[in-house]
């Protein structure tokens, strides 16, 4: 199916809402796709989630080496 086929039938969809709370998180989906309620980043926002990090952490892992050349 294209994409043309599955916006004509979401726009079905959309015009055969009834109720407001339904339309209403429609909308909310639209303009977060849109961009306008995305949070924006703040540099340093994740330090101290990571207290650990294993010493072998960039090691090659065991599972993957028969796919290591």
């Amino acid at each position: 199916m294209n994409i043309m086929v599955k916006k004509k039938e979401l726009l079905k969809w959309i015009t055969q809402i009834r109720d407001e709370s339904t339309l209403r998180k429609v909308l909310e989906v639209k303009n977060y796709t849109k961009g306008e309620n995305h949070l924006k980043r703040v540099h340093g926002c994740g330090k101290g989630t990571f207290v650990y990090v294993s010493s072998d952490f960039d090691e090659p892992l065991a599972e993957f080496h028969d796919y290591i050349p």
